[in-house]
């Protein structure tokens, strides 16, 4: 097909996942790793996702878009086990229910933020918020600003109904 075409074209999907934020036990001065797990409820039988997300790169601010390097990786359902046993403890949990979309190099997160229910399940978790929580996400290469440039013309056409804002890692 066009590329042109294909890089405005928008797919989505409905989501509700479980997602765990886990840190290391022991901080290594005040850098503490952590990570974050998320498992799909809607589909159990799918991989778990595995997310590191490292510092915020606040080397250029100007830039269009906050950097930071990510790893994104799919795993057993044995993960809770493996990151116990590597010295990390579950911090919190919440239920995200809302729609992932994929345009181009971008993915958009749309989502409800829960508190899970006193078993542990979605089915009776509590809504936090009335908002929704919007994420714009992209994968590219170290120095590559032109997915940043696109990032930001999407964000100001969400402006009238969505607060967007470049997150400072200096906050």
């Amino acid at each position: 097909g066009n590329h042109l075409q294909d890089r405005h074209a928008c797919s989505a999907v409905r989501c509700l996942c479980l997602c765990v934020s886990w840190r290391a036990r022991v901080d290594a001065g005040n850098a503490s790793t952590k990570l974050r797990v998320r498992m799909s409820i809607d589909t159990p039988e799918a991989p778990w996702q595995l997310i590191y997300a490292g510092q915020l790169d606040v080397g250029d601010m100007h830039r269009p878009a906050a950097v930071r390097t990510c790893v994104h990786t799919s795993c057993s359902q044995n993960l809770g086990d493996v990151l116990n046993e590597l010295g990390f403890v579950a911090v919190t949990e919440v239920v995200l229910k809302g729609y992932l979309f994929k345009r181009g190099q971008m993915k958009i997160s749309v989502f409800k933020i829960y508190q899970p229910g006193e078993n542990g399940d979605a089915e009776s978790a509590q809504c936090f918020s009335d908002s929704y929580l919007v994420e714009l996400s992209a994968i590219a290469v170290s120095g590559q600003d032109s997915i940043g440039a696109e990032m930001k013309t999407f964000a100001e056409h969400l402006r009238p109904i969505v607060v967007m804002e470049k997150l400072d890692g200096l906050r």
